[in-house]
């Protein structure tokens, strides 16, 4: 998670983040999820690939800018399961505790 403090690229990263009002964020996404955070605190913009989402990406994010209270969230459009085959190593990582 990166924090933006002003226009321009701030590096490589699965989520950006910013306390400015105003100041426009975005993420490049293919077959990824982006999520979009508001919260009085601040905006997050989340590349939410297999991953960052095994990294724990999304909540980092959110907790990032003061926390998750009264947070609002937007998920966009992905890649859906029936297009979309895993191994058991993605299944695996993003969800260590179940079955294969």
């Amino acid at each position: 998670v990166l924090e933006a403090q002003g226009p321009g690229p701030v590096g490589e990263a699965d989520a950006l983040l910013t306390r400015r009002p105003g100041l426009l964020l975005a993420v490049r996404t293919a077959d990824c999820v982006p999520v979009l955070v508001a919260s009085p605190q601040g905006v997050a913009a989340i590349h939410a690939g297999w991953r960052g989402v095994a990294a724990r990406v999304v909540p980092a994010a959110v907790a990032a800018p003061g926390g998750a209270s009264a947070a609002v969230a937007a998920v966009g459009p992905a890649i859906g399961g029936a297009v979309y085959e895993v191994g058991p190593e993605v299944h695996g990582a993003v969800n260590p505790d179940a079955p294969v």
